[in-house]
């Protein structure tokens, strides 16, 4: 059985090459192929695909900073040799001392200490010295407004 299965095979797979090859060759060729008419329609503009430059992404991204709360790049770049400097404190707070007060009609006080002034100054409601703004003087107390503090100044008597 087994020799008869050997010499079936091969010829079996010659046989059907042969009928393969003869079958291609006699066939009959279609010299126009079938197309299918179809109208098209205008694609939208929208629709259109629009290139864009490849680096466009990236500049997005860089130009966003989404790495930050503000969304914007740091006013300080980024330098490793600078290492992990303290950031910049705010200029000190003066140290402002009431001298006196002059009470009548008009009442002033004799502040000293304001920044860019040398000794005191007499300053009256509403003067404004170096954005340190005179708000209110009461009989005993004085209150200085600046941009972020409020001073609330006492005379002091050299005996006490």
């Amino acid at each position: 059985m087994r020799a008869v299965l050997r010499r079936f095979v091969p010829w079996s797979l010659a046989l059907s090459g042969l009928v393969a090859s003869g079958w291609s060759a006699l066939s009959p060729l279609e010299l126009a192929p079938r197309v299918l008419t179809v109208t098209q329609k205008p694609v939208p503009k929208i629709a259109r695909m629009i290139p864009y430059r490849a680096d466009s992404l990236a500049e997005a991204v860089v130009g966003r900073d989404p790495f930050t709360p503000a969304r914007r790049a740091p006013a300080v770049p980024y330098d490793p040799a600078r290492g992990a400097a303290p950031p910049l404190s705010a200029p000190a707070k003066p140290a402002l001392v009431l001298r006196g007060l002059v009470w009548g009609q008009f009442p002033a006080a004799v502040l000293e200490g304001l920044p860019g002034v040398e000794g005191p100054r007499v300053l009256r409601v509403g003067d404004t010295v170096s954005g340190l703004t005179l708000r209110h003087i009461d009989s005993v107390r004085v209150i200085v407004a600046g941009i972020d503090t409020v001073w609330t100044l006492i005379v002091r008597n050299p005996w006490q």
